[in-house]
Order: C-alpha cells, then structure tokens, then sequence
C-alpha cells in the first residue's frame, strides 16, 4: 500500500493500524524498515565493511523489498531475482 508499497501480508498490523493510509507515518515506517537492514548489513557475509556504502545500501534494499532473509540475494547472479 502507498508510496513504499508496504504489503499487507507481512505488515499486516501496520496496515491495520492505519499506519499505510497516513502519508508521514506511512514514509517514517517503510524507513525505519530499511534502516534497520542498512545497520544489520555490515554484519553480513555480502558486505566487506560498514564504509562499503555501495554494497550496505544494495542489502538495505534487498532486504527491504524481499525481506530480512533475503538481505545478500544481489549477489546471487543465477538467482530469479538477479
């Protein structure tokens, strides 16, 4: 839903909520989910440091949009979403 695409089916409580109708806290929320992967990324196998800018906001974003599981998926060159 909204301007983050935040999906009903893994945020089901937000949504109800009324946090995916309400543009502010709609923003605040989808970002509080990608920051929390962009400080869980440096501590992964995909990441060679916390500096590697490129690589952290390249998990951030996997992660954000395929979920936590899936934060080093952009280096997987043969996988579906390659």
């Amino acid at each position: 839903h909204g301007l983050m695409q935040i999906d009903d089916r893994a945020h089901f409580k937000a949504v109800d909520k009324g946090i995916a109708w309400n543009l502010a806290s709609h923003l605040a929320y989808a970002m509080d989910i990608f920051y929390t992967s962009w400080e869980r990324a440096p501590k992964q196998s995909c990441v060679s440091s916390a500096t590697n800018y490129v690589a952290r906001i390249r998990s951030a974003w996997a992660a954000y949009n395929g979920g936590p599981s899936q934060i080093c998926r952009w280096t997987r060159t043969t996988g579906s979403w390659a």
